[in-house]
């Protein structure tokens, strides 16, 4: 008796985040089925050299829009040291 939107609600995190997290294309469960939960808390991500928002939004299963708006940012450009809210 599962649904998506019952466990996003349950652990205060966003449907569409579970369903990225976990690589569904569909929000229907199968019973028994193990689903990653997104962390809800803030990660502060300090840039390294080579970094770009594309692998920094991979590397925490996020989008790029995602840190571009947490960050307030306008664009794409990043510089060494600048700290992040992920």
């Amino acid at each position: 008796g599962d649904t998506l939107y019952q466990i996003a609600k349950k652990f205060q995190v966003n449907v569409n985040d579970i369903m990225s997290l976990n690589q569904l294309s569909s929000p229907n469960l199968m019973i028994g089925q193990i689903l990653k939960i997104p962390n809800n808390r803030s990660i502060q991500y300090v840039v390294q050299k080579g970094d770009s928002l594309y692998s920094i939004a991979r590397k925490y299963h996020k989008t790029v829009e995602d840190i571009k708006k947490k960050n307030n940012l306008t664009n794409n450009l990043l510089t060494i040291g600048q700290v992040l809210q992920i």
